[in-house]
């Protein structure tokens, strides 16, 4: 397990977090009531030692805020890099690609990360489900044939979801999908449409 320890006057960006500690305090704001990032923390908190578990965007927002708190903080990271679900991939040549974290949902102007985006000037470019082009391993867009085949499989996925919610078992939405719909002995091609549906929209 990595940690990366936070002193009294080491800022976010010394440790490597980057755009973390950019985002931190307005996706702290996403789940708190808008007051809190004014509020002053409880008495007694300052000089004291805490440790937050996890290097997600909330890991951050959290330690950072502690930090402004005159605490010093300890983050604890099970992966070798931090940012949780916010991840660029830049191992090949050419652009970066996001790998997660790439859209902003509901990009209003209630939504703070919309807000911090236009404030640091970055371009937003409005996208839609509906109009969106689907690609196959070889580079080539799905024709017609194959988008009502993985609409087809869109359906069996949110059955067998449905189904095993009333079935009321534990276990992860891979293993109920994989199940259900007999994965293993899929075509290679029909594999990758089911990883695709459970990618790209659960």
């Amino acid at each position: 397990m990595r940690h990366i320890e936070l002193g009294r006057r080491t800022a976010m960006g010394a440790v490597g977090l980057g755009l973390g500690a950019v985002l931190a305090p307005q996706a702290f704001a996403q789940t708190q009531r808008p007051t809190d990032l004014t509020e002053p923390m409880a008495p007694g908190v300052a000089g004291g030692r805490v440790i937050v578990i996890g290097a997600g965007v909330s890991g951050l927002a959290a330690a950072q805020r502690l930090r402004s708190a005159g605490m010093d903080v300890l983050v604890l990271e099970a992966r070798d890099r931090i940012g949780g679900r916010v991840f660029t991939q830049t191992h090949w040549q050419g652009p970066a690609i996001d790998l997660g974290a790439s859209w902003i949902h509901g990009a209003g102007p209630a939504n703070p990360i919309a807000k911090l985006a236009r404030q640091m000037g970055a371009r937003l470019t409005p996208t839609s489900e509906e109009r969106a082009g689907v690609y196959s391993g070889d580079g080539g867009e799905l024709g017609a044939a194959e988008q009502r085949w993985l609409e087809s499989i869109r359906a069996q996925i949110r059955a067998a979801i449905a189904q095993g919610g009333r079935a009321r078992r534990d276990r992860s939405l891979k293993a109920l999908v994989y199940s259900a719909l007999d994965y293993d002995r899929r075509a290679a091609v029909e594999q990758r449409m089911i990883d695709y549906v459970l990618n790209s929209s659960y």
